[in-house]
């Protein structure tokens, strides 16, 4: 059925159905989805695997990713919503959980980060400082990849067994409320069963007892097992690409809307505007009624697989050598890639 949804409740939606737990400290503005889940919760309605969610509120947005690090160690899937210095505080958790191979989901409602003053408008000054941590990272530009990129990160959690952080714009998108056919819990159930039997990963039982964790290692052991995980990171994007074409396949049958993870449009444009999340839609609005300028959209952020980008690039056949961003850091990252293109 048809209802008036926004993206933190459509994301939130799917959060609980795919989630064992959930810990939250409230940040505007991604406040309403935590409230979503709490209701959810208190009302004992059942996840997908017929379970009621566990639900905590933190003292802060540390108390929420740290509690989120110590159920992935128990094998439960936690999730959590956050914005702006929230998401600065989870930082460090994150790294951790990245190194350690534990996966959880983290629905970012991207807003400004308080500088010089606080505006609970604004950009991507969040999602940036995130850059570094290893973390994967989808973006959202509206209710439709809203919906199926938060289904996309549950899988992608689960199979490659790191934080993934999905995040969309603060307001723009989390709070823009539209007539929208979401997915059916029964629906998702079947993607789930299908994924895991396809994918080969089963849902393992929640531990119990109490164990310690954590480990102190020397340079040479230290570095051995960074070396590890940095060979395992390059296999993520093949795949993430694999996971979103199932996923796509499986959107298609059940009508619903999906997408790439790099999707492209005007391909014999003379002119490329690349873009991601809500001003994707502006742009792409743009282009349909200007053929000479053409929109590469990044729906994968982290990792930024240059093979991949690469091959939307070839698709535009008619953009000038001498085509420049607009800023001088953008410019030497993409002269970088070129040469790297190019063998030169």
């Amino acid at each position: 059925m048809i209802q008036v949804h926004d993206a933190n409740t459509i994301t939130s939606n799917i959060a609980y159905a795919l989630s064992d737990a959930f810990f939250v400290y409230p940040i505007t503005p991604s406040t309403s989805a935590s409230e979503n889940v709490e209701q959810k919760q208190t009302a004992q309605h059942l996840n997908i695997y017929k379970q009621v969610p566990k639900f905590g509120q933190m003292q802060s947005e540390l108390g929420s990713i740290a509690a989120c690090h110590g159920a992935s160690h128990a094998n439960a899937m936690a999730s959590t919503f956050t914005s702006s210095q929230g998401l600065l505080l989870m930082q460090p958790s994150i790294l951790k959980m990245v190194g350690e191979r534990k996966p959880a989901v983290i629905h970012v409602a991207a807003r400004s980060v308080a500088t010089h003053t606080l505006s609970i408008y604004g950009d991507h000054a969040d999602i940036m400082q995130l850059r570094s941590t290893g973390a994967i990272m989808m973006g959202s530009a509206n209710l439709e990849e809203c919906q199926y990129n938060a289904v996309l990160s549950y899988l992608i959690a689960e199979t490659l067994k790191v934080p993934v952080i999905h995040f969309y714009d603060g307001f723009t998108t989390s709070h823009e409320a539209q007539n929208y056919l979401q997915i059916s819990e029964d629906d998702l159930k079947g993607i789930i069963d299908k994924f895991r039997k396809q994918f080969n990963i089963d849902k393992k039982p929640i531990r119990t007892e109490a164990g310690s964790i954590g480990l102190i290692a020397n340079d040479d052991l230290h570095f051995q097992m960074t070396e590890a995980l940095y060979k395992d990171y390059k296999t993520f994007p093949v795949t993430i690409q694999k996971l979103s074409e199932f996923l796509r396949a499986e959107f298609k049958n059940k009508n619903l809307p999906s997408q790439e993870i790099y999707p492209t449009l005007n391909q014999s444009a003379k002119h490329l505007i690349v873009t991601m999340n809500s001003s994707a839609d502006i742009v792409k609005s743009y282009c349909q009624n200007n053929k000479d300028t053409g929109l590469l959209q990044i729906n994968m952020f982290r990792p930024l697989s240059l093979e991949l980008l690469q091959l939307k690039l070839k698709e535009f056949k008619n953009l000038p050598d001498n085509c420049q961003p607009a800023s001088p850091q953008a410019y030497l990252s993409l002269r970088h890639q070129a040469r790297k293109y190019s063998g030169v």
